[in-house]
């Protein structure tokens, strides 16, 4: 039964049993919510004049839920996941609206860190990264991800001065023609340096053959000695063939090195056994 707008009793009038059902018995069997479910006219206001007033919707299971038959407003909260539904533009949906405050959403952030996006459907967490990841959206464009640290970087160093021969206009590169002689560079590691991948020296050899070499560093950071670090990396019998760049790994010569180091390098020819001399071209640094 619904509800009937309540008599407007007169005095002396008499009271019939059919009156006392309508008008008080069945009135109160639907604010009770016996009879079907109560719908208030204007809005429903909780007091809070105790300090102990509160109000529990409904608990229901995912089954339950999915049981009923929803219109737009309904409010649950669901049991099988410990979430809020509304019911809206057709589906269920977890947690209430954002609205601007953050402190509606019913998001688990269990770490700092932790981000807040969009899903496919409803706000989620997106967990924090690992180490030195970066955010980037996926290939599909659909959403975010966490993604290792950028590719590979890499610089080239051209050879700065040495001891051998001049400076060849032709190759743009120092050469080495006997024991001893050396090319020279410095450079700086760049800020954004994390660690390093690999460091070669570029060398193009005259007539094959083989040659003894060292690679000598020796570096430091602003406000320190120069040479309060050193390191070396060398080979004997490198092989080498007419007029064919050969790239030599010297990454062993660099150990320890950091963001905005300053670097000298010299590479120095200990015997040229049959090859006749080196250009020497410059390095390339790898590194993420």
């Amino acid at each position: 039964m619904g509800f009937t707008t309540p008599r407007d009793w007169t005095v002396g009038e008499i009271v019939t049993e059919a009156m006392m059902d309508t008008h008080i018995k069945d009135n109160l069997r639907y604010l009770k919510g016996l009879d079907g479910v109560v719908t208030t006219q204007a809005g429903l206001i909780i007091s809070n004049v105790l300090g102990t007033e509160y109000l529990t919707i409904p608990s229901l299971t995912a089954t339950q839920r999915d049981a009923l038959t929803p219109t737009a407003g309904m409010l649950i909260y669901n049991s099988s996941t410990t979430k809020f539904n509304k019911y809206e533009n057709g589906a269920w949906r977890a947690d209430l609206a954002y609205n601007g405050d953050i402190s509606l959403l019913q998001i688990a952030s269990q770490a700092q860190g932790d981000i807040l996006h969009r899903g496919a459907s409803t706000w989620e967490r997106l967990p924090k990264g690992t180490t030195l990841q970066h955010l980037r959206m996926n290939v599909g464009a659909t959403d975010v991800e966490w993604a290792a640290t950028d590719a590979t970087k890499q610089f080239h160093v051209p050879c700065f001065t040495g001891n051998g021969g001049a400076l060849s206009a032709g190759y743009g590169a120092y050469y080495l023609n006997s024991a001893v002689d050396y090319a020279s560079m410095t450079f700086r590691i760049p800020n954004d340096f994390v660690s390093l991948t690999t460091i070669k020296i570029i060398i193009m050899p005259i007539t094959t053959g083989t040659f003894d070499w060292t690679a000598s560093t020796t570096f430091g950071a602003n406000g320190e000695a120069y040479n309060v670090h050193t390191d070396s990396a060398t080979a004997d019998g490198q092989v080498s063939t007419d007029y064919q760049f050969l790239e030599l790994d010297i990454s062993a010569a660099f150990t320890g090195i950091t963001a905005n180091d300053i670097i000298n390098l010299i590479f120095t020819c200990d015997v040229l056994t049959t090859t006749t001399y080196l250009y020497v071209m410059g390095l390339d640094v790898k590194y993420t």
